[in-house]
């Protein structure tokens, strides 16, 4: 079990560094886009999109691998899979 918890708390921190890096990307591209290269935003644009729409499934993943046996359920909202991360982070 207590691989699990480990394997869950880097793939927590992973997840914590996409969305740092989402962020930065993002005022990359707006300061590109303020400049007048269009294209590149748009590319920029499609590939943050492609992290959001992975980071749910990321979240859910963690979720399962902290949650109580026979209690993990791969439908919970993003924001009920996040709560239960973060309640097993201090327990680490």
């Amino acid at each position: 079990m207590k691989e699990l918890r480990v394997a869950a708390e880097i793939l927590e921190r992973l997840s914590h560094n996409q969305d740092a890096l989402r962020a930065a990307v993002e005022e990359l591209a707006k300061w590109v886009g303020d400049r007048g290269a269009t294209s590149v935003v748009g590319n920029v644009n499609g590939a943050l999109a492609t992290m959001d729409d992975n980071i749910d499934a990321v979240r859910n993943g963690i979720a399962e691998l902290v949650a109580p046996a026979g209690k993990s359920d791969s439908s919970m909202s993003t924001h009920d899979a996040d709560q239960l991360v973060l309640s097993h982070l201090g327990k680490w």
